[in-house]
């Protein structure tokens, strides 16, 4: 039976401290861990994922692969995959072959809700932005994604 947990929402000012928690998270981070980002245009996903990818170390710059669909980006120890499935449907999710088994990447997949799959391991985000600025709400599945979660949202605090 799958782990699920749910966490209290985060609330952030400005986007540069949603960068900084997602810097200092990706320390906890394990290959094989899906991050289901969703939420609106301008929520915070590439805000987020520009943070993971600092803090694994990714030194190039992280846009929205909007039309390139995904990138790969090499860190110390694995692959972060960056996928933007924004203009897919499911079906044509299919042919990225997120599915397949990369063994030692760490997946941040955008407008995740149009992955025709449930991974093992996931982490959902979702990101809502208003006139305050953003709030982050966050479960998991998976042991393992729900001590990364638990790490997150309890113990990495926001600016």
């Amino acid at each position: 039976m799958p782990v699920e947990l749910y966490a209290a929402p985060l609330d952030f000012t400005r986007a540069e401290d949603l960068q900084a928690w997602a810097t200092t998270w990706a320390t906890a981070f394990e290959p094989g861990v899906f991050l289901l980002l969703k939420g609106d245009l301008g929520s915070g996903k590439t805000t987020f994922v520009q943070g993971l990818a600092r803090g694994l170390g990714v030194a190039e710059p992280v846009t929205s692969p909007t039309f390139t669909l995904v990138q790969v980006f090499a860190t110390k120890s694995y692959a972060l995959v960056h996928a933007d499935l924004y203009r897919l449907t499911p079906e044509e999710v299919w042919g990225l072959d997120l599915h397949e088994d990369w063994a030692g990447a760490i997946f941040a997949v955008e407008w995740a809700e149009r992955l025709p799959f449930t991974p093992k391991q996931a982490i959902c985000l979702q990101f809502l932005a208003g006139e305050q600025g953003h709030q982050v709400l966050g479960s998991s599945q998976g042991c393992i994604a729900g001590r990364i979660l638990e790490r997150g949202f309890l113990e990495v605090k926001p600016r």
